[in-house]
């Protein structure tokens, strides 16, 4: 195992794909950009901030996808003189990631998209040679394990600390009642709860 590895943020997704610090700060879901740490400097981290998970750089980088991001299609040339075309799947994302005609179905994976010798009347078409330049290497969290990525490397990830939620009882019939229910009167009983 590589002694390389990404950090990624679990505190959310885009769309379906993990988010790691990229080069020079803020973050990314194109691996091409994402930092990349020595195995002290990422457990170092993690320690630090329980949300920023190490994952070994080989791990992820064999758990690519192709997705393109809709917003960059606006960059395409539509005027290439490319023979070959994919079909985008009008007014449908996952999360900015484009769909495309698949066969019978959808994917966002481009390197699964099917391809057309010629346009389709009526449909989105888009030149494979420009949108191939507009797709990312991304990796979906569904298609990683955290446990499998980190067998043997002796890195134990922390379980962030959950927070006690604070509990409140009617004072008079002594229900659990909900903090937003405690500025008003009790649903059982009419007592007014107010702190």
């Amino acid at each position: 195992m590589s002694d390389l590895f990404y950090l990624q943020d679990s505190r959310g997704l885009t769309g379906e794909n993990m988010m790691f610090w990229a080069f020079g700060g803020g973050y990314t879901s194109d691996i091409r950009q994402a930092e990349v740490f020595s195995k002290e400097a990422a457990v170092r981290q993690h320690q630090s901030r329980e949300s920023d998970i190490p994952w070994p750089a080989e791990y992820i980088k064999g758990r690519f996808y192709t997705p393109v991001d809709m917003q960059h299609l606006r960059h395409a040339d539509g005027n290439s003189r490319d023979v070959a075309f994919y079909e985008q799947v009008p007014g449908r994302w996952i999360g900015n990631d484009c769909l495309w005609v698949y066969g019978s179905t959808e994917t966002t994976d481009l390197r699964l998209a099917s391809v057309f010798a010629s346009l389709q009347p009526g449909c989105v078409m888009w030149p494979v040679e420009e949108i191939q330049k507009l797709a990312r290497p991304a990796v979906r969290a569904s298609d990683v394990s955290i446990k499998e990525a980190l067998d043997g490397s002796g890195i134990v990830i922390n379980k962030p600390k959950r927070t006690k939620r604070e509990v409140f009882n009617c004072h008079q019939c002594g229900r659990f009642i909900s903090e937003d229910q405690r500025f008003f009167d009790c649903p059982n009983c009419g007592a007014e709860n107010r702190p």
